[in-house]
C-alpha cells in the first residue's frame, strides 16, 4: 500500500520576514547592486525596493532585461493586465526551479460567469452602425428582430426593444470608458 502524506504533513509552518533575512543574510548583501545605497544607512530590501533603482544594471540583467521574455513581462505590467503578469511570472520561476510557496500565486475566486451572449455584440454593432438611436425607441428592435417584431404583440414588441436595451448596456459595461 502506498503512503501519501496529508496536507497538512506537506505544509510547513511559514517563516517570518525577518528570521528568513536573518538566516540568508549572506545572500542578502549579494543583491546590493540592486538598490541605491542609503545615505541613512542599512535597509531592509522592503525598504530598498520602494526607493529608487540604480542607473545601471549588472550585464547579465541588462541582457534579461532586453529578452523577449521580459518585454512581455514589463508589456503585462505597464497594461496593467495582471493575470498575464501573474502567469509568465509564475511559468519564468517554475522553468527557473522555483516553486513559490502556497498562496503567493492565487488564481481568481469562484468560477467563470456565465458565457457571454454573442448576440450582445451584435445587437450593440447594429446600434451603432444606426447612428445609436434612442434605447427605449421601437428602432433598433425592428431593425435587429425584423418581420418577427412587426408580426409580435405589443407585450412581446415590449420585451424585444427592452432586450435590445440592455443588451446595449450590457455592452458598454463590458467595453468600460472606451464604449461610444
Amino acid at each position: 500500500m502506498p503512503k501519501t502524506k496529508t496536507v497538512s504533513s506537506r505544509r510547513r509552518t511559514e517563516r517570518s520576514y525577518e528570521e528568513f533575512m536573518a538566516e540568508h543574510a549572506s545572500e542578502r548583501t549579494a543583491l546590493d547592486f540592486l538598490f541605491e545605497p542609503d545615505k541613512r544607512g542599512p535597509r531592509t530590501l522592503a525598504e530598498a525596493a520602494k526607493g529608487p533603482l540604480p542607473p545601471t544594471l549588472p550585464p547579465v540583467m541588462a541582457e534579461l532585461r532586453n529578452h523577449a521574455f521580459f518585454r512581455l513581462l514589463a508589456a503585462a505590467a505597464r497594461e496593467n493586465c495582471r493575470e498575464a503578469f501573474d502567469i509568465y511570472l509564475y511559468l519564468w520561476l517554475h522553468r527557473m526551479g522555483i516553486r513559490p510557496p502556497e498562496g503567493v500565486f492565487v488564481g481568481p475566486a469562484g468560477v467563470p460567469g456565465r458565457p457571454r451572449d454573442r448576440r450582445t455584440a451584435l445587437i450593440y454593432d447594429k446600434w451603432i452602425e444606426m447612428g445609436q438611436p434612442s434605447l427605449g425607441r421601437r428602432t433598433l428592435a425592428h431593425a435587429v428582430y425584423g418581420v418577427q417584431f412587426s408580426r409580435s404583440s405589443s407585450v412581446d414588441r415590449k420585451k424585444m426593444v427592452d432586450r435590445c436595451r440592455r443588451a446595449v448596456q450590457r455592452r458598454q459595461e463590458q467595453l468600460g470608458p472606451n464604449s461610444v
